[in-house]
């Protein structure tokens, strides 16, 4: 993918630059969440294959948005806060203009069978080519938004909605 058309330019082994395509939804000088989600997991995935095969997946994030990301550039770190064997915790912190502006924590554990407690699990998402594109900028803006292809499930409702 070119620099023109990806979320973000890596400058160094931790720091990036967003591009256009990041743009908020809400504001047009800030950069939306969702990619920077996306570098974050990223960014855990090549720490952790940096370490070498350890039979762990991750099992949970979350995500705490702690101030405004504009288009500067900006560092990300992954560190362990909580090492182990089985299960472990990473923390994942993005800082802007001197300041942390994202934290993540990433619970990974080992990978096993869980098919005898396996249930409850929703309906699969139907493909994409049995569904009719959506065009989103015309009720959200932004970069992001126009750099993504929507393909609704049944009629969108406010605050509710599913795309493949």
């Amino acid at each position: 993918m070119s620099a023109a058309a990806s979320y973000f330019v890596r400058l160094d082994e931790h720091r990036y630059r967003p591009t256009s395509l990041t743009g908020g939804a809400w504001a047009a000088a800030e950069q939306h969440i969702s990619p920077l989600n996306g570098l974050i997991v990223h960014a855990v995935e090549r720490y952790c294959a940096g370490r070498g095969p350890d039979g762990m997946a991750i099992s949970r994030i979350s995500v705490d948005i702690l101030g405004v990301l504009g288009f500067e550039p900006f560092a990300l770190e992954v560190a362990p806060v909580r090492p182990g064997r089985t299960i472990e915790l990473l923390e994942a912190v993005v800082a802007s203009a001197g300041r942390p502006a994202v934290r993540a924590r990433v619970w990974r554990s080992i990978v096993q069978d869980t098919g005898r407690v396996a249930g409850g699990e929703a309906e699969p998402l139907w493909g994409p080519e049995r569904l009719e594109p959506m065009e989103p900028t015309g009720v959200w803006s932004g970069g992001y938004i126009r750099s993504l292809e929507v393909r609704p499930i049944g009629a969108l409702k406010s605050g509710r909605g599913a795309a493949g």
